[in-house]
């Protein structure tokens, strides 16, 4: 992870600011780590750290969780019911509704086979999780809101990019469409924001850095088909 904090807590939507401090809370007193992904961190990101439009907001909310153990994942979904702001959804294990919808997708040691979980209790619907692991790796701090500060990990766009190829194939041809133009938004985007440098977002910056994750991405794809 990048070890760095850019205050972005001015910038920051009520509804956003309070998943994020509910989130960070249920995960602190369980010791789970947490980072922001999807279109959330994509916002952040862009829309916050580096002053790019993004051209599409969205009141969804992505939490990536690293657990040894199923209890752990409903450790948190339980503990963010208790807060008494979200419900359930009956199909969607990983989702909850308040002011927006919030989806909180385990990874880590549940993996089996590695880079895939198969949700409890019957096993029956997986979702793939290469790339999440080097994704939260690569994420930077973030201070998301003051008094007390809170500062969280958020995906980076090469990050992103990871954890979309890697759900390629999961997709229908709607999906595929639409991450075809994050990926294409992603890459491009990235290289205009070479700036970041300079604004004390990462201590340094080049496009190269997008193409190491994907070699440590595709690494492990034969690692995994090996």
């Amino acid at each position: 992870m990048m070890n760095i904090s850019k205050d972005i807590s001015n910038k920051i939507e009520p509804h956003l600011a309070e998943a994020l401090r509910d989130i960070a809370s249920v995960t602190t007193k369980y010791d789970i780590p947490f980072f922001v992904l999807g279109a959330t961190s994509r916002y952040l990101f862009f829309n916050t750290l580096v002053d790019i439009p993004t051209g599409r907001a969205t009141l969804d909310i992505e939490f990536g969780i690293q657990v040894k153990q199923w209890e752990d994942f409903q450790r948190v979904t339980d503990g963010m019911i208790a807060l008494g702001k979200y419900m359930r959804d009956d199909k969607k294990a990983h989702r909850l509704y308040s002011k927006s919808t919030v989806d909180i997708l385990p990874f880590g040691e549940i993996e089996l086979p590695v880079g895939t979980i198969l949700w409890p209790p019957y096993n029956d619907t997986m979702m793939r999780t290469i790339g999440f692991s080097e994704a939260m790796r690569s994420s930077i701090n973030v201070c998301v809101a003051k008094d007390p500060e809170l500062i969280v990990k958020v995906s980076t766009p090469p990050g992103l990019i990871l954890m979309k190829l890697s759900a390629w194939n999961d997709g229908d041809n709607d999906r595929k469409l639409k991450d075809a133009v994050d990926i294409h938004f992603l890459l491009n985007k990235y290289i205009d924001a070479g700036n970041m440098m300079k604004r004390g977002i990462i201590d340094e910056y080049t496009p190269m850095m997008a193409l190491e994750l994907l070699k440590q991405f595709y690494i492990g794809m034969n690692e995994l088909t090996a």
